[in-house]
């Protein structure tokens, strides 16, 4: 930070901010050079509004001292320009191999956050451009790879399940239910192809939200609201961006525009009841519901997942599996 420049950064959720794209701070791994421009969200002088402070810029030293004061007042996220992005998915590919592969130094959790904000980073940038088929296939062998890290580590994969975000965003919501659901599919003792399958299919379930004039995800189960028919069209967009990804499991694009169908037939987009609607169809309706309710996703309020857990028994009970339901329950209280 420019020693000239007195700010205090903001400790706070992060705000959007047209043209860059926030991340975790822990993200920066000390030793390291920035691998794009680093910004703050900070309050100046005279300024009533927050904004964005240049922190460090491309290539600077990121010190342990930098980042420990920051973490110790409670700053959480930092932000990167849109336009090297790019730079960004880079650093932490290759710094997330390196912790994983035991250079962590003294934080044995640093592979597995630094896995987590790639796959969140990658994930943002898929949202910035749909169409952008080598941003989908990026972001494809991204999950490809965090099955690889917890599929048969059960340390591994119970670290990266007690780290979701709660950050209320379509990105957090797509990587958080991507990961509920392969660890879930593992633990119905599904195959791994299956799992993947499914956890392809969270990772982009709400890809088609990016053209429609709408915050997060969509399900406003506890107060009743119906969804328009612009909403209702996002499985079938999303489904369609993910046609143009070479040699992708077509199942992927199935679950996705499947994703919420009811049994009763009351979901949307083709109305499919009971037995027309597949186990990994049933199971990806189930984490997305949870997902979005516990993390108070898209401005909806938050709930308590025993009680979202009542709701979804008892309130909406017909639209959901129920034996999958309970074995939904019995995988939450594993993690």
């Amino acid at each position: 930070m420019n020693a000239q420049l007195p700010t205090t950064e903001i400790i706070g959720p992060p705000n959007l901010y047209p043209g860059f794209a926030h991340f975790a701070l822990r993200a920066l791994v000390p030793g390291s050079d920035a691998p794009c421009e680093i910004r703050l969200e900070s309050l100046l002088p005279n300024h009533p509004e927050p904004r964005l402070v240049v922190a460090l810029t491309r290539g600077a030293e990121i010190t342990p001292a930098w980042r420990q004061r920051l973490l110790q007042s409670g700053v959480t996220h930092v932000f990167a320009p849109l336009e090297e992005l790019d730079l960004l998915l880079a650093y932490l590919s290759q710094q997330s191999q390196l912790a994983l592969a035991g250079s962590a130094g003294e934080d044995p959790m640093l592979g597995c956050h630094l896995a987590y904000e790639h796959a969140l980073c990658c994930l943002k940038a898929a949202l910035l451009d749909p169409r952008n088929g080598r941003r989908l296939g990026l972001g494809a062998a991204t999950v490809r790879k965090l099955v690889d890290m917890i599929w048969d580590n059960h340390t591994t994969r119970q670290a990266m399940l007690k780290m979701l975000s709660r950050d209320q965003d379509l990105a957090s919501h797509g990587l958080n239910t991507c990961l509920l659901a392969v660890g879930f599919a593992r633990c119905l003792g599904w195959s791994r192809l299956a799992a993947e399958r499914l956890g392809l299919a969270m990772f982009y379930h709400d890809l088609g939200l990016v053209d429609l004039d709408h915050p997060g995800p969509d399900d406003a189960i506890w107060d009743g609201i119906r969804e328009g028919t612009a909403i209702e069209d996002h499985p079938r967009l999303a489904r369609d961006y993910l046609l143009g990804i070479k040699d992708l499991d077509p199942g992927v694009p199935e679950l996705v525009y499947s994703h919420h169908e009811n049994l009763d037939g009351s979901g949307y987009p083709r109305g499919l009841a009971g037995e027309a609607i597949g186990a990994e169809a049933r199971a990806a309706r189930i984490v997305d519901i949870y997902e979005t309710g516990t993390s108070g996703a898209c401005g909806r309020q938050y709930s308590n997942p025993y009680a979202l857990l009542l709701v979804m028994r008892n309130e909406i009970g017909l639209w959901l599996d129920r034996s999958l339901l309970e074995q939904f329950v019995r995988f939450l209280g594993q993690i």
